[in-house]
């Protein structure tokens, strides 16, 4: 299993990381967010780092990554960030 990058550093990104470490044993080894969102380093002790460099040090053969979303404009930012993601 590989390990795992949430996107985002919010209330949902936080019930995600509860999920995935204690319900499914996944080791969560970042957050990220966009720049623009970038306000602090940590999450629980899990660095937080820019969407633009999670490939440089997260390649994807060897992580996932689990778009954690607000309801806010949900459906149509999570197509988006997926897009990012998978370009």
């Amino acid at each position: 299993m590989r390990d795992l990058i949430i996107f985002g550093a919010g209330e949902i990104a936080e019930v995600a990381h509860y999920y995935f470490t204690q319900n499914a044993g996944r080791n969560v080894v970042a957050f990220c967010v966009d720049a623009e969102f970038y306000k602090r380093d940590k999450v629980f002790n899990v660095p937080v780092i820019p969407f633009d460099e999670v490939q440089k040090d997260f390649p994807p053969e060897t992580h996932e990554i689990f778009v954690a979303m607000s309801f806010k404009r949900v459906n149509k930012l999570r197509i988006q960030k997926v897009a990012d993601i998978e370009a």
